[in-house]
């Protein structure tokens, strides 16, 4: 499950997501707004949320919107309860959101999905992950990297898709951060995540180490 604050942000996550739907995994995409604060066309949200819908099918994934306002997202207890009622039903293996270093919605995406885990009382079996979902801000020093070279062609494809707020510059700039993780453990694309937790309790009969998931890519 990705927990985003806007259409696009699934881009942070989209090889590591295309990895694992071919391994068998359901996906769902939790985005918190319709990201209408995205330029001044007052059809941006529509336009954003359709953007959304077909990146979503692209990844196999189930989407949901929270119709939190862009750009005033915050923790609050309606928000949280609504997202820890989905995770309660769904039980995710594992969580990806946003690190908290970053625009102020993004800040408010990790808080929301920390506080809903513990509200659905997940927090110490589900595997819990933040990502870089814009490198403009503070960059993230990845404690787990995905290889994700060889769908690499797809997420361009998944990031052409937001035509409505990106033009092809940004695609490039967006993307350029998937090679520098790439880089950084000796691969040509890679996606970085840190765990905010070590898991401590069991599933599946075995232990669930830190990073076990992503491991197994």
């Amino acid at each position: 499950m990705f927990i985003g604050s806007h259409p696009d942000d699934i881009v942070a996550v989209a090889g590591t997501f295309l990895l694992l739907r071919q391994k068998g995994f359901a996906i769902h995409n939790f985005c918190l707004s319709h990201g209408e604060k995205g330029s001044s066309d007052p059809n941006i949200g529509a336009l954003r949320s359709a953007e959304e819908q077909k990146v979503s099918e692209l990844l196999g994934a189930d989407l949901k919107f929270f119709d939190q306002p862009d750009g005033a997202i915050y923790a609050g207890r309606e928000v949280c309860s609504a997202i820890a009622l989905e995770l309660a039903k769904i039980r995710p293996v594992a969580v990806f959101t946003a690190w908290p270093f970053d625009k102020p919605d993004h800040t408010a995406a990790y808080t929301i999905t920390h506080k809903a885990l513990h509200l659905a009382d997940l927090y110490w079996t589900t595997e819990f992950y933040m990502t870089q979902v814009d490198p403009r801000g503070h960059m993230l020093k990845a404690e787990l990297y995905v290889n994700v070279s060889k769908v690499f062609p797809q997420i361009r494809e998944i990031a052409s898709c937001y035509s409505s707020h990106w033009n092809e510059n940004l695609i490039n700039y967006f993307l350029d951060f998937k090679r520098l993780f790439g880089r950084r453990c000796w691969c040509d694309y890679a996606e970085g995540f840190m765990t905010p937790v070590p898991l401590v309790n069991e599933r599946w009969e075995r232990k669930a180490e830190v990073g076990r998931l992503l491991i197994d890519l």
